[in-house]
């Protein structure tokens, strides 16, 4: 069947009108948002990094504690062997305490008064401070905000001597 002259012009101009595509203020109002979303998510986001980040520093500050805690009869072995000095050393995964080396007289075994250990491992610096009568242990993440003490004080920033 053909269609009637009028129909025919009639579709055709009704489809050139109709372009394909989304005009310029949909795409602005689109982008707008966007922008708006990304505000409020943005910010978000960092927040709970950072706290992810803190929340990991301090179970890390708290098993080294536990591990250096756990590991104190090798110290007695070492008081065993006539050297009263112990060093926290840091392994793959967990940290212990190691004899000092003395020399073949253990009357010439000295210990330094303080010994510090600082170690980077995932992003987490500890450090680890052994005198003869005190442990410290401080610990901040590179994208966190605070510094942990095994002495369960935190501190804003990346300062372990406030820890001492």
């Amino acid at each position: 069947m053909i269609k009637p002259l009028w129909i025919q012009k009639l579709s055709s101009t009704k489809s050139k009108k109709h372009k394909i595509g989304f005009t310029l203020m949909e795409l602005m109002i689109v982008i707008s948002i966007i922008g708006i979303l990304a505000a409020i998510a943005i910010p978000s986001f960092s927040r709970y990094r950072t706290r992810a980040f803190n929340a990991k520093t301090l179970k890390h500050t708290q098993n080294v504690a536990r591990m250096l805690t756990c590991n104190t009869d090798m110290c007695s072995a070492c008081t065993r062997r006539n050297c009263n000095c112990c060093v926290p050393v840091p392994d793959i995964s967990e940290w212990a305490y190691k004899c000092c080396e003395c020399p073949d007289n253990p009357e010439h075994c000295s210990c330094p008064d303080t010994i510090a250990t600082t170690v980077t491992l995932n992003g987490i610096t500890t450090t680890v401070t052994q005198t003869k009568t005190n442990l410290t242990i401080a610990a901040y993440h590179s994208g966190g905000d605070t510094t942990y003490c095994n002495n369960g004080n935190s501190y804003k920033g990346h300062n372990t001597d406030l820890c001492k």
